[in-house]
């Protein structure tokens, strides 16, 4: 497995009670908080600085974003488990590298499983000509057509992520 310089976007509303429980995810990622190498740490410290990033981070309108430069695989498993099981929308992009492409992963609440697709560096997914292929046989009319490749379209985009505000329930 290759290692890819990889980062997450999170967004969503999150008990304070669970920052904890989101830094171990964190530090179990070896992610920091730029592409430096810095990698966050469990110590209460930490735990204030995340607070203070994700604080920092919403009033500007940003999500909270994490990042490794040696993700294996290109994977933040813990990070994007924590996520799910908490109703927090992310994106994970990695860029191509190893001559590989790149990937871009996106879920979000009401998604039944996260989206990934292949992408460019600047994480715009590919569409690729065999899905269109597949469209344009199985549709009768050029309307009906165009109405399925904007689906297409439409499922292969990931959204933009929102903001990551701490609450205290």
């Amino acid at each position: 497995m290759n290692d890819y310089a990889t980062n997450i976007s999170i967004g969503g509303v999150l008990p304070v009670s669970l920052l904890p429980e989101l830094l171990s995810a964190a530090v179990h990622c070896g992610t920091g908080f730029d592409w430096n190498g810095d990698r966050l740490g469990e110590t209460d410290s930490e735990l204030q600085r995340l607070r203070d990033m994700i604080d920092e981070e919403s009033s500007s309108g940003d999500p909270l974003r994490l990042y490794n430069d040696v993700a294996g695989g290109g994977r933040l498993e813990a990070l994007e488990t924590f996520c799910r099981e908490h109703g927090l929308s992310y994106r994970r992009e990695h860029d191509p590298d190893h001559g590989d492409t790149g990937m871009v992963c996106w879920w979000s609440p009401g998604m039944s499983a996260p989206t990934e697709r292949e992408a460019d560096s600047g994480g715009e997914p590919f569409v690729f000509v065999h899905e269109i292929v597949e469209i344009l046989d199985g549709k009768a009319t050029p309307k009906a057509a165009l109405a399925a490749i904007r689906d297409l379209a439409k499922r292969a985009t990931p959204f933009e992520v929102g903001t990551l505000t701490l609450s205290q329930s």
